[in-house]
Order: C-alpha cells, then sequence, then structure tokens
C-alpha cells in the first residue's frame, strides 16, 4: 500500500523555506540600519546633546522619533550642541503644534419656578 502514493511536489512546497530566510534577512538588514543610524545619532550630538536625546527617547519615544530626521540631516555637516538641539526641538514643537477645536457649551435656560416660591 505503501507504493500507491507517489511523492508529488506542490508549487511552493519550499515557499515557507525561502520565506522565511526572506523575512529572516530582512529583519537583519532593518536591525543593521537601525544600529547604523543609532550609531550616528550617537556620534552626531555632543556629550550634553545626547544626554537631553536620551531622557527624550525614554520620556516621549514618538517625539524623539520625529525628531530623528531633524538630528541625521543637521548631523551630517556638524556635530549638534546641546543649544543647537533646543532649537532643533522649539522648532519640531512649533510645527507639530495643532489647532485645538474649542467647544462651547450653550446650555438652555430653563425657567423655572423658583422665583415663585416667595409669593404666599
Amino acid at each position: 500500500m505503501g507504493d500507491q502514493y507517489m511523492d508529488v511536489n506542490l508549487p511552493g512546497g519550499d515557499g515557507g523555506i525561502e520565506m522565511g530566510q526572506k523575512q529572516h534577512e530582512m529583519q537583519r538588514r532593518q536591525k543593521q540600519h537601525e544600529e547604523m543610524k543609532q550609531a550616528f545619532l550617537h556620534n552626531s550630538l555632543d556629550q550634553k546633546a545626547l544626554a537631553r536625546y536620551n531622557n527624550l527617547v525614554l520620556a516621549k519615544p514618538e517625539y524623539a522619533q520625529k525628531l530623528e530626521p531633524f538630528i541625521l540631516n543637521a548631523g551630517r555637516t556638524e556635530k549638534i550642541s546641546d543649544e543647537r538641539l533646543k532649537s532643533i526641538l522649539q522648532q519640531l514643537s512649533e510645527h507639530s503644534k495643532q489647532k485645538t477645536c474649542k467647544v462651547n457649551f450653550q446650555r438652555r435656560r430653563i425657567d423655572s419656578d423658583d422665583d415663585d416660591d416667595d409669593d404666599y
């Protein structure tokens, strides 16, 4: 009975292995890219600016992520001082401010019969 079954090569049978390898390679490249970016960030900032940036990463990671492109761009030409980082943060803060919507509630005034209580 075992001879009745034939080995059938299904299309994409080895695709799972190839996809796993491709996914692993892509993750490795992303990790390598992230490490290079972090190294460049750390090399672009002076000691005080790096301390400020690390505090920002811990306190507000999403804000630090928005700041990274600015640091990478400015760090290409010069080492970024703490004062320069503060000015970049200020610019980012002003740029990212969104106009807030103000909602005013107008409550209906209901005439109550409370003033008639004084008329006995």
